[in-house]
């Protein structure tokens, strides 16, 4: 991983298969990384309500997920250099 890498992999959000792509645009080997993101919904009253409802939230979720696991992850490593 590096700064300018991109990731592309597709995830379900409700049983919708929706493409994904990370962009990675810091990246401190072992301790960190820092990615953009950015997302377009359907414009007009739908996509605004969808986002309320819904989209908003569930990203929350996802990114605290993976807040969890890249902590988890890092701390497994950490501790399998230390022993």
């Amino acid at each position: 991983m590096k700064p300018g890498a991109q990731i592309n992999y597709t995830i379900r959000l409700f049983g919708v298969r929706v493409r994904w792509t990370t962009l990675i645009t810091e990246f401190d080997s072992g301790r960190s990384f820092v990615d953009e993101v950015r997302y377009a919904l359907p414009s007009g009253i739908l996509g605004r309500l969808a986002h309320v409802l819904v989209v908003k939230r569930r990203l929350n979720q996802i990114f605290d997920y993976r807040a969890e696991a890249v902590a988890w992850t890092l701390q497994e490593e950490a501790e399998g250099i230390a022993s």
